[in-house]
């Protein structure tokens, strides 16, 4: 056992060496650097939130850049050299397993991905505290706010929705609400002015296509018997609704509710758990920020094991293609399914006005056949099971709202990748193990 770890250590560090002799990844980090600097050619018409966000959001997309170029053409390009050349044989005096020779290189680019990302933050956050040093106060504070979950979740006078048990909804017009308690707040644990995020669906029960309305929030102290209400005329299913309360609602028992009520007649409101959250005071920002990388190190590291794998039986440019293919369609995986959608809302429209004058006025997109847009949803669909959803891994999502990354959603994002990580690592140790060097 001592044997194969030593081995296996040993292609790891071979893979470490090689990448830092072609200097490939000082090159990279160089350029990375210097196209950093380019969002301050954007500072002169922007105002300092602006430049913040510029600086932000242009730091991640080029991480993310680099990061796929370093990692897809080092992966490809590795293990076809390793079978021209069988330059592992010089690593130990006994043969040197198969499996042993990929596993080796998995850990080696993996440790490598991760020394190149945390590099590329170091940079990211080091450029970004020069110029809030240089811009001094008007500079925006540097925060990533974590976000607070309800202890409890429950309808008034609402039920659930059957087909998922975890959605409550709340019928309009009367006195159905769907409540969060939260329970245990300190006072010491939030600024003056508690920030109130919600997330909530509405529709209707008797039109479909409803995707708004009028919508209450109340929030209650039951033990002060203090409240507040915000009253939103228009607001958009899933659209987030941010507001403010008074720290002082929450008194010295720490426990708030807070309520939604749809205002239409014709209305309905639905939402989850997480669909509320308030916010805590500022988390550390270079905490969160390592935190947040950490969701495009999982993303690299699928991308390294699927050009890894493919490696073993294509060439390293097909490898180099399969990666960038997996990259493309994880970052349009929510389109897709969007697109799917639609398509599938489309024919089932067609399918049921069949034989009414307005089913022969009725055509598809682009007048193709319904087969082929059925065939075309399916084959999407299958697709995008095997490929997870890269908006997971986005951390601007978080970054540019100043929010903060949480263990429980960084644990969820890991736990997306394994599967597909552990199956791609499988495929390469079987196909490895049945492969002749020649």
């Amino acid at each position: 056992m001592t044997t194969s770890w030593v081995r296996l250590w040993a292609v790891a560090s071979l893979t470490l060496k090689e990448a830092l002799r072609r200097r490939i990844i000082f090159f990279v980090l160089l350029l990375f650097a210097v196209a950093l600097q380019i969002s301050a050619a954007f500072f002169p018409s922007l105002n300092m939130i602006g430049r913040l966000r510029v600086m932000e959001s242009h730091s991640l997309s080029i991480t993310g850049l680099f990061t796929a170029i370093a990692v897809l053409f080092l992966a490809a390009f590795s293990l076809p050299g390793d079978f021209e050349q069988k330059r592992v044989y010089y690593l130990a005096s006994k043969p040197l397993s198969k499996p042993t020779l990929f596993l080796g290189r998995l850990l080696g680019f993996s440790i490598l991905v991760t020394l190149f990302i945390a590099s590329m933050g170091l940079i990211t956050v080091g450029y970004i505290r020069i110029v809030k040093l240089l811009s001094g106060d008007a500079f925006p504070a540097l925060v990533a706010y974590p976000r607070l979950t309800a202890s409890e979740f429950e309808a008034v006078k609402g039920q659930p929705i059957p087909a998922n048990p975890d959605k409550l909804f709340a019928l309009g017009g009367g006195e159905a609400t769907l409540i969060w308690h939260f329970n245990g707040l300190r006072a010491a644990d939030f600024p003056d002015r508690i920030s109130v995020l919600a997330k909530i669906q509405i529709a209707s029960p008797t039109d479909g296509y409803r995707s708004s309305g009028a919508v209450r929030f109340r929030v209650l102290n039951h033990e002060l018997k203090r409240q507040s209400e915000k009253i939103l005329p228009q607001l958009n299913t899933n659209e987030e609704a941010e507001f403010d309360i008074s720290r002082d609602i929450l008194g010295t028992g720490g426990d708030l509710s807070i309520g939604v009520s749809c205002l239409d007649s014709d209305g309905l409101v639905a939402g989850v758990r997480n669909s509320v959250v308030i916010y805590h005071r500022s988390a550390n920002f270079e905490l969160n920020f390592a935190r947040g990388l950490t969701l495009a190190l999982l993303q690299s590291l699928l991308v390294t094991a699927l050009t890894l794998m493919a490696s073993t039986v294509l060439s390293a440019p097909i490898s180099v293609l399969l990666g960038i293919t997996l990259y493309i369609m994880g970052n349009l995986h929510g389109y897709v399914l969007e697109g799917a959608r639609d398509i599938d809302q489309t024919l089932d429209q067609i399918k049921a006005a069949q034989g009414t004058e307005k089913g022969e006025q009725m055509h598809t997109p682009e007048d193709l056949p319904p087969w082929v847009l059925r065939l075309s949803t399916l084959s999407s669909r299958a697709v995008l099971k095997i490929v997870p959803d890269f908006k997971r891994f986005d951390f601007s999502l978080w970054l540019l709202k100043d929010r903060a990354v949480s263990w429980e959603e960084l644990g969820e994002a890991a736990a997306g990748v394994a599967p597909h990580f552990l199956v791609l690592t499988l495929l390469g140790v079987l196909i490895m193990s049945f492969k002749d060097f020649g």
